[in-house]
């Protein structure tokens, strides 16, 4: 998967306070996803719905998370 987002999904849930598993349960997902989905360990890449949505529940866009500023 791209690394500046797993990085920038990384980065922003930490700047928004919230633990792997709290956002893994604002988006309806099993307490581990986005803790699999920063290691880069999911079995499937995410649609890119669930892109959306953790952009969303993060309260940035999809370009915050493909940027490449470093973090």
């Amino acid at each position: 998967m791209d690394e500046r987002l797993l990085r920038n999904v990384k980065y922003y849930r930490e700047k928004a306070n919230l633990t792997p598993e709290e956002l893994s349960k604002r988006l309806g997902k099993k307490s581990d996803y986005i803790e699999k989905f920063e290691a880069d360990e999911l079995v499937r890449h995410p649609s890119i719905r669930v892109i959306f949505d953790i952009a969303d529940e993060l309260g940035i866009s999809i370009k915050d998370l493909f940027s490449n500023e470093e973090r």
